[in-house]
């Protein structure tokens, strides 16, 4: 895809990015809203991961499919691509919160 190779300083990057999550999400007595149960929390925590590992499967098989059609999958395409992925997804998200909050 884009042939960027594993180096120590990208494995330790991703590592990093995991355990600081599953730290936060283990100590979750510190920020929980008044009456959120363990249940709700947990929940919420999870969704949050699962959301991550869409949104890498998404760009993976945008690119995956730049790649079928023939386009020259560049550094600035990828970018690009995650950046559009990203917005919409905020956007989404801020929209739901303000329907939630009507």
């Amino acid at each position: 895809m884009v042939r960027h190779k594993f180096t120590d300083y990208s494995v330790n990057a991703v590592v990093l990015m995991m355990l600081g999550s599953i730290i936060l999400g283990l100590h979750m007595n510190g920020d929980r809203p008044i009456g959120e149960s363990n249940r709700r929390y947990t929940l919420g925590f999870v969704m949050t991961l699962v959301g991550a590992a869409l949104h890498g499967f998404v760009n993976a098989g945008v690119e995956y499919s730049h790649v079928k059609a023939g386009v020259v999958v560049t550094f600035d395409l990828v970018i690009q691509m995650q950046f559009l992925i990203s917005m919409f997804s905020a956007l989404f998200c801020i929209v739901a919160m303000i329907i939630n909050k009507v």
